[in-house]
């Protein structure tokens, strides 16, 4: 027997890790209009960001958002000082 505690996966049936958000409120954290992150979640090859689908109204957790900025996060290109490009 193992000492070790198994931590469930996150999984579609129990998802909740952070505040659930509106798709208005979603995609002003995200900088998008409403319509392009509604297209986002009603395009056939699926959306980039997780969602619910919550009597009707599509739904988002904070935590997918976060996560979602995160994956996008780019960092900046440092150069020597007094080079010029």
């Amino acid at each position: 027997m193992s000492d070790a505690i198994d931590t469930p996966a996150r999984s579609p049936v129990h998802p909740v890790r952070g505040e659930l958000v509106s798709l208005a409120q979603a995609a002003k954290i995200l900088s998008l209009s409403e319509r392009t992150l509604r297209d986002w979640v009603t395009r056939a090859s699926g959306s980039p960001i997780a969602f619910r689908k919550v009597e009707g109204l599509y739904k988002f957790d904070t935590a997918d958002i976060a996560d979602y900025l995160d994956a996008a996060y780019v960092p900046a290109k440092t150069r020597a000082v007094g080079c010029r490009s």
